[in-house]
């Protein structure tokens, strides 16, 4: 399964997190507009 996560926040990280957690053959691509990941909480 592809799963594509927009935002490399908390939020996006966290998910692709439990999704590979339960899960773990999926491909997950993370799109984020900054060069870092981390949202708000850099």
């Amino acid at each position: 399964m592809k799963i594509a996560i927009v935002g490399a926040g908390i939020s996006g990280l966290s998910a692709a997190h439990f999704i590979l957690k339960k899960n773990p053959d999926c491909e997950i691509t993370i799109f984020e507009r900054n060069d870092r990941v981390g949202g708000n909480i850099r």
